[in-house]
């Protein structure tokens, strides 16, 4: 990763450009290509799937009007008068044995085969009837004279269709003529109600040709590679081009698990993949018998429509590709060589020659560039200037800070206090002043530097504090509460002495009782704060705005710079991270508060 970046740092600024844009265009037409090719794709899958929901829609509805139409055929069957007064009869004379008496048996499956005939001959539909009185079957028509209907379908089937007294259908069943031939057949059975007394007197059975609905849906079907089934409420094939398939169960028919069949039957249609070939599966239910119509439809041809489709695309976006490659190349050049002139003068300003202006005569951003490059040249110019003039002025400031600072006075005033000590024998207190003055000036003076560490600012402001103790030992003590995390942060020199100075003169001097004084430092939400506390006479709000903006003044009225001046010097180091805050209240303390960022020296 590093060694690109080298590589891609010493590539020019033109072909950096040319990159950029080569790389955005390659991106942006794959990624229009892929789109295209997905809208497209999902496009012709949604027309396929919207296509197979509609003919099974289709089936759907052609399916219920056989069923109707069947239902109504058997309707017709079971209020005929004929057939009825025929049942009625029978039922009333139960003394007389049918089983025993053939002739009259005879006579009574004529008479059925001539009234069932009429309604059931125009129906391409049914293949056969019959017409039961309990669990003896009169009547069976069209070479069924030896089929057992009701031991073949069951009681419990017998007992619904009582239960219920509408048409019910049977699941699928192979019905074995007289003649040997065997149908696949469906069975719907309704019982026959006497109109006049509305009493239960038989039950009539018709049979429907499985091949009669399989023709349904190959009739609907517009594509002949689309594959369609009939699954009744066991799971159980009863309908399919492949009269093989009847009578298995779906899943393994339809090439799926059950956990799939179940998620098709949740989501109405899914597509997947079956030995190499994708497969799209749709499924409608027909509620009326518990069916499932499911079609199977491949999309071989589909993908490989959707794949020439992708290939006139890729055909598309290379050709783009190689136009966008030129557009790139001519953009980038007409950007950089106006650039390449900037750089040009560049270079030149950096060997020291201030006085070249770009001269370039273009429009747009690069025109704003050239004209906003010269007024910025003019402009470092005017600033190098103020900037040298403001230098000598913070050195003159920073001089008179010195000045303020190291007063004479206080030289002056302690030689004395050590004149005194020794005319008075207190040599031990001589001794020590000498040892703290020494120290105060060795810190002050050495090596010239104008930052130092707190660590040294505080041993200034401890040999100043115990001179000043030693002088003024009636009226004044002092406390230092220095934090070790903050010693070796770097700190103007001399920021605290003026501070400690204004505090003793100005603070505790006028009070007419002895005050302390109280130094703290300590580290708060990242940033140094020094606080210097005097509980002396304080200070209005005109004195320390005074005090802030112009400086103090003495009790012989000489102007003192402390205050003023380490405002301005922390303003110019830190910036506005650097500020001088002062808290007081007449007649009980004043508290000066600075705060700096922790920089190491």
């Amino acid at each position: 990763m590093k060694y690109i970046k080298n590589i891609f740092k010493k590539i020019s600024f033109g072909n950096k450009i040319f990159i950029f844009n080569a790389l955005v265009f390659i991106i942006s037409l794959s990624v229009l290509a892929f789109s295209a090719n997905q809208i497209s794709t999902n496009t012709i899958l949604d027309k396929a799937q919207r296509s197979s929901i509609r003919e099974l829609k289709l089936i759907d509805r052609n399916i219920s009007t056989m069923k109707q139409s069947i239902e109504d055929y058997l309707r017709l069957i079971s209020s005929e008068y004929r057939l009825q007064n025929t049942l009625y009869s029978i039922n009333s004379d139960r003394e007389n044995n049918i089983k025993e008496n053939p002739l009259e048996k005879t006579k009574i499956s004529s008479l059925m085969s001539s009234i069932v005939s009429n309604i059931i001959s125009p129906s391409t539909h049914l293949i056969g009837s019959s017409i039961l009185i309990g669990d003896e079957v009169l009547y069976s028509g069209y070479d069924l004279s030896n089929f057992d209907t009701y031991n073949t379908l069951g009681a419990d089937y017998f007992k619904e269709v009582k239960r219920t007294q509408k048409p019910i259908w049977s699941s699928i069943f192979p019905l074995e003529y007289d003649s040997g031939r065997i149908e696949n057949v469906f069975a719907v059975a309704k019982i026959i109600i006497d109109k006049e007394t509305g009493e239960d007197i038989g039950t009539a059975v018709v049979f429907v040709d499985e091949k009669e609905i399989s023709n349904i849906y190959l009739k609907s079907r517009s594509n002949e590679d689309v594959r369609f089934y009939i699954i009744d409420s066991n799971n159980m094939i009863i309908l399919s081009d492949n009269k093989s398939d009847l009578y298995n169960q779906a899943e393994p028919v339809l090439g799926i698990s059950g956990d799939e069949y179940s998620a098709l039957i949740d989501s109405g249609s899914f597509s997947t993949r079956v030995e190499k070939t994708q497969y799209l599966y749709s499924i409608s239910s027909f509620s009326d018998l518990n069916w499932n119509i499911v079609s199977i439809t491949s999309l071989d041809e589909i993908i490989k429509e959707s794949g020439d489709i992708t290939k006139i695309l890729l055909a598309i976006t290379i050709l783009c590709l190689l136009m966008a490659f030129g557009l790139s190349f001519i953009i980038s050049n007409r950007i950089v060589n106006p650039i390449k002139t900037l750089t040009r003068i560049t270079k030149q300003i950096i060997e020291g020659n201030m006085g070249v202006r770009a001269k370039i005569n273009v429009g747009g951003e690069v025109g704003i560039l050239a004209k906003g490059f010269n007024e910025l040249m003019d402009r470092i110019e005017k600033l190098i200037k103020e900037v040298y003039d403001k230098h000598q002025k913070q050195r003159e400031t920073e001089f008179k800070l010195i000045q303020a600072q190291i007063n004479p006075h206080f030289l002056y005033n302690t030689l004395e206090m050590i004149n005194s000590f020794i005319a008075l024998g207190m040599t031990e207190n001589s001794e020590r002043t000498v040892k703290n003055l020494s120290r105060f000036y060795r810190i002050c003076l050495s090596k010239g530097d104008d930052v130092i560490s707190i660590g040294n600012e505080v041993k200034i402001i401890r040999s100043y504090l115990s001179i000043q103790r030693l002088r003024y030992t009636e009226f004044m003590d002092f406390e230092l509460d220095i934090s070790n995390d903050i010693l070796k942060y770097g700190i103007p020199k001399l920021t605290l002495q003026p501070i400690i100075e204004n505090s003793i003169y100005h603070g505790l001097k006028n009070k007419n009782e002895k005050g302390r004084l109280i130094i703290k430092g300590m580290m708060e939400k990242k940033n140094i704060v020094l606080e210097v506390f005097d509980d002396g006479i304080g200070m209005t709000k005109e004195m320390i705005s005074f005090a802030l903006n112009h400086g103090n003044r003495d009790d012989n009225h000489r102007t003192s710079y402390g205050l003023c001046n380490i405002s301005s010097r922390l303003k110019l180091l830190y910036g506005n991270s650097g500020r001088l805050k002062i808290e007081s209240v007449i007649g009980k303390y004043t508290k000066v508060i600075i705060r700096i960022p922790p920089i190491l020296l």
